[in-house]
């Protein structure tokens, strides 16, 4: 048991403060040095003598020093507190003050009347040379990290405790909560603190729905019958998740034998989330199996016959990159699904937070307790997951002596992930075989979306980690998107089960508040936010680091319809200039700080200048637009051509749509498919979608094509994230407003 010597900064011994130490205390179970040397400040000096009462006014801040490096540890030296740098002590006695008031990771607690606390935090360095789960006291925090351990213990103030006696109790009685012991030893009232950046673990096992995204494409011949694919499938996956940040692990007793363990992040902050799926549940990610299952769920065909197709039909080389997709997209949904739970809770509440009754714990308890005070919660959340699917109604108790109160995991479990799949190609299609071996499996890092692109002329999209391979999936998206809704409103693919979707991406290595501005004008142009939404949420916003946007919009046949046709008839031009005009102008809403699209959005908006644009053409512009100059008329002109463009197509589209309707309408449905004028009708089709496409000339830098589409289709359900360093929300439409 080491020996505690207390001085003051002149090295005078100060006697007040007397030690008996506990033999359960941390100073004294993990210290490896035979003496502590404490060195008081003079204003903790000062306030010994008083009554703990006497801070009632105003909490006092102040500390020690240790006078030489401490170390901790259990069998090797895993912390080290340094000589010199103080130590802090902090004194609560002030009713209704909060013990965190100026704790970074919020969960207030309040003093209550009567009572007084009196905290001491040391910070220290973890061992750069300790490996993870090689000792028991780095909580997660990363090597060569640091960590604050602070302990605060309650005093009834009508026992007129001095300020000495409750600073010698605290040493005496300091606490790291390590182990199950540690926390047996805690008295009622007693709150340990650990805090640090580093990473917390857990596994667990939860059902992905797959969700298929049918497209065409508008480079091969229209299949009047296609390949169906089919709702509803799903997998079960088992995940191993490491989320990372600041984060506090909080340890408090709240009665005799029962603690609360709670897991909070620093307010303002996000945590980052890597998730690796984990074979054992079905799933082989060495060989064909997940490949296998994905297509047998999508297609509704018996596994058996999916593995004949892929073993024939593909070589190993081809196997092993198509599974490399794959996976990267299952990884990036289950991390999708855990961050939508963690981004979802306020920044003052636990994102885990577990009761334990202590006495009550078996040793698969107790072993899951340690996990989790050492970051691990895999244990507890096999726990939770195992009440889950027992459906058992225990008021959240998981284990004998463990009771969940809160878990991002749980909610994660119980939202389930969401495996998004393109299928591009596939209405062009009679047979999965075809399609399977004339596409490439492409893994887009940014939404983790699955995109099966047909590559029958060999137009491949590349590395998507190069800006040009980016804007050609988001090119082919967009005109996926658009032929496959023309089709669908023609009635020549007759109802279809599923809807089909348009994805824009966008991702920044450095972002500022000018590049969250861009992406809000997409939530807001989407109605998942109203432009004063998009101003609060920018005062949210600091920071800097990586970022990405994902805008996700679903058409079903009714909303495709809508989108060209009204009671039957071709919208005009008009309606589609209007609409283009509109989706641009909320693309470019001001900005935190600026307007500097202003003059585009007055061109935009104004009806009268629209018209003698029109009227005047490009070549008037300069004689319309005087008080511009050549960069900004540049950009009208821009903004005027992909308006016009769009406009043009949709309403040329629209006619041919119409027409095709009213001919399906005269034939017999069960003789349309053997009908020459018919066939004639959807080839032209076909051939009029790819020369709209060919001669597109939209940059996809904004979302105008994807919003464009939104704004025209009634019906079309939208879904948005944006997610950064200093602000992560996911934006639904059933709330209406940011998660």
């Amino acid at each position: 048991m080491p020996t505690f010597k207390f001085t003051d900064t002149l090295s005078n011994p100060i006697d007040s403060v007397s030690s008996n130490p506990n033999p359960l205390a941390s100073l004294v179970k993990y210290v490896r040095n035979p003496t502590l040397g404490m060195v008081l400040l003079p204003e903790l000096v000062n306030a010994l003598p008083q009554p703990l009462i006497g801070v009632a006014a105003t909490p006092l801040r102040t500390g020690l020093s240790f006078s030489g490096n401490v170390g901790l540890g259990v069998h090797i030296t895993e912390l080290t507190v340094g000589a010199g740098p103080s130590q802090a002590v902090t004194l609560h006695a002030k009713p209704g003050s909060d013990l965190f008031d100026r704790d970074p990771f919020g969960s207030p607690v309040a003093v209550q009347s009567g009572e007084g606390y009196l905290s001491l935090a040391l910070s220290a360095a973890v061992n750069p040379g300790l490996s993870r789960g090689a000792g028991q006291l780095s909580f997660g925090v990363d090597a060569s990290g640091s960590l604050t351990v602070e302990f605060f213990r309650k005093f009834a103030l009508a026992d007129q405790p001095t300020v000495a006696q409750a600073l010698g109790d605290v040493i005496d009685n300091f606490i790291i909560p390590a182990d199950v012991a540690d926390l047996e030893a805690l008295a009622p009232g007693d709150i340990s603190v650990v805090s640090g950046s580093g990473s917390l673990r857990v596994s667990a096992s939860m059902t992905a729905s797959i969700a298929p995204n049918p497209l065409a494409t508008p480079n091969l011949p229209f299949i009047d019958r296609p390949i169906a694919a089919q709702a509803g499938a799903s997998v079960k996956l088992a995940g191993n998740f490491q989320i990372s940040g600041s984060y506090k692990i909080r340890v408090r007793k709240i009665a005799a034998g029962v603690v609360e363990l709670g897991y909070y992040r620093a307010r303002g902050a996000q945590w980052t989330v890597a998730a690796a799926a984990s074979a054992g549940v079905g799933v082989d990610f060495g060989k064909t199996d997940l490949l296998c299952k994905l297509l047998g769920e999508i297609s509704g065909t018996p596994q058996a016959d999916v593995a004949q197709l892929v073993n024939v039909g593909l070589t190993g080389g081809e196997i092993e990159r198509i599974q490399d997709a794959i996976g990267k997209s299952v990884d990036h949904s289950l991390q999708a699904s855990l961050e939508f739970a963690l981004s979802g809770g306020s920044d003052t509440e636990a994102a885990f937070l577990y009761e334990i009754q202590l006495a009550a714990l078996d040793v698969p308890g107790r072993n899951a307790v340690v996990l989790a005070l050492g970051a691990d919660l895999s244990a507890l959340a096999a726990f939770e997951a195992a009440a889950l699917e027992a459906d058992v109604d225990g008021h959240g108790v998981i284990a004998p002596g463990i009771t969940m109160l809160r878990s991002a995991m749980s909610d994660t479990r119980k939202r389930g992930a969401s495996l998004k799949v393109n299928l591009v190609g596939l209405l062009n299609f009679q047979s999965w075989s075809d399609l399977i071996a004339r596409s490439e499996f492409i893994y887009e890092p940014v939404t983790g979306e699955l995109t099966v692109n047909q590559t029958v002329k060999g137009d491949r999209i590349g590395v998507l980690t190069l800006p040009q391979a980016q804007e050609k999936l988001r090119k082919l998206m967009f005109d996926s998107v658009l032929t496959t809704t023309a089709y669908r409103a023609s009635g020549a693919l007759g109802t279809m089960q599923l809807s089909s979707a348009a994805v824009h991406f966008a991702f920044n290595h450095s972002t500022n508040a000018h590049t969250i501005s861009d992406y809000l004008d997409g939530v807001a142009a989407v109605n998942l936010i109203t432009p004063a939404a998009k101003a609060a949420l920018m005062l949210a916003f600091t920071g800097a680091g990586a970022s990405f946007q994902m805008l996700r919009v679903e058409f079903n046949d009714a909303a495709s319809e809508s989108m060209f046709l009204h009671a039957g008839a071709p919208r005009p031009q008009a309606d589609f200039e209007f609409i283009a005009r509109t989706a641009l102008a909320m693309l470019l809403l001001p900005g935190d700080s600026d307007d500097t699209a202003k003059y585009r959005r007055d061109v935009l908006g104004g009806d009268a200048l629209w018209n003698r644009l029109k009227a005047v053409g490009q070549p008037g512009f300069r004689q319309e637009l005087p008080a511009l100059n050549d960069v900004q008329l540049a950009v009208v002109q821009s903004d005027y051509t992909n308006v016009m463009w769009w406009a043009e197509s949709m309403a040329t589209t629209a006619v041919k749509l119409a027409q095709m309707k009213k001919f399906i309408a005269s034939v017999p449905a069960d003789t349309l498919h053997n009908n020459p004028e018919f066939i004639d009708r959807y080839n032209d089709l076909q051939k009029h979608m790819a020369d709209v496409v060919a001669k597109s000339g939209l940059s996809f830098g904004l979302p105008f094509g994807l919003v464009s589409l939104f704004r025209a289709a009634a019906g079309a359900v939208p879904s948005a994230a944006i997610v950064s360093p200093a602000l992560t929300r996911f934006f639904l439409p059933a709330q209406g407003a940011p998660v």
